[in-house]
């Protein structure tokens, strides 16, 4: 027996596989003729076009008059006529201040209030439904500063998606 006899038996295995038929591994369908679309079973069609979409869409980021934060909203589609609706808060760099940002609505749906603040500068609030698609539908809230003075400074804003 020679050193040889070993990679006889090696190239062979390796081989054995590349002769099997796609099937052999559990393949549902059978490959599609060349030049032909495949045919796509019509629960599985279905399944691609109204399922839920994985991705975030975003729109672009939109400064607040003041310039101590800025505003993002976002859409998901999670299937049977459910979306995800975001929104993002993100404080400027610049800005050394706590911010609370409360009454958080979109359209007549409450969110809970959340802070930004210089060492946790992004807060997100999600709200799912099966109302509002995406890019409709009003997010509102008030945003005030939370300081240690007397004095507090708010405002308020409502963006139109």
């Amino acid at each position: 027996m020679s050193w040889m006899d070993p990679m006889k038996y090696f190239v062979v295995f390796m081989l054995v596989p590349l002769t099997l038929d796609s099937n052999a591994f559990g393949a549902e369908r059978p490959l599609p003729v060349p030049g032909m679309r495949p045919s796509v079973p019509e629960e599985e069609h279905r399944q691609r076009v109204e399922g839920p979409d994985r991705t975030i869409t975003w729109r672009r980021w939109q400064e607040m008059p003041r310039g101590d934060f800025r505003v993002r909203t976002g859409d998901r589609y999670l299937g049977h006529d459910k979306w995800q609706h975001y929104l993002v808060f993100e404080e400027s760099r610049a800005c050394m201040k706590r911010i609370r940002f409360s009454l958080i609505h979109l359209a007549s749906e409450p969110v809970a209030d959340v802070e930004t603040a210089p060492g946790s500068r992004y807060a997100i609030v999600r709200i799912t439904n099966g109302v509002m698609t995406a890019r409709k539908g009003l997010w509102s809230w008030t945003a005030q500063e939370v300081a240690t003075e007397p004095w507090l400074s708010a405002w308020s804003v409502a963006k139109q998606i």
